[in-house]
């Protein structure tokens, strides 16, 4: 079921997904007057792949990082400076 965003919801990015983000934004993204917009990391370990498939969206910290996370099979979004999207490699969209 997908969740009813309030049309003045916050936008909340986390930075990072230790112990403290992945709290953070798992409850953000349960919040009806919240609407998690990504998740930002530094680089593609195993933190990374987890809120990969929770479907949160992934910002890398630099330009140069964007291919190491599609080499380790990770849809980076786009940089926390750039403001530009990529376009997605979930193999789902693609069907």
């Amino acid at each position: 079921m997908a969740k009813k965003v309030s049309h003045m919801a916050v936008k909340v990015t986390v930075n990072g997904y230790g112990n403290i983000g992945k709290r953070v934004a798992d409850a953000v993204a349960k919040q009806d007057d919240m609407k998690l917009v990504g998740v930002s990391k530094t680089r593609p370990n195993f933190e990374a792949f987890v809120p990969a498939q929770k479907g949160y969206p992934l910002y890398v910290a630099e330009e140069a990082g964007i291919n190491v996370f599609v080499a380790a099979g990770l849809d980076a979004a786009s940089t926390t400076t750039s403001g530009q999207r990529r376009a997605s490699f979930d193999k789902s969209e693609s069907h």
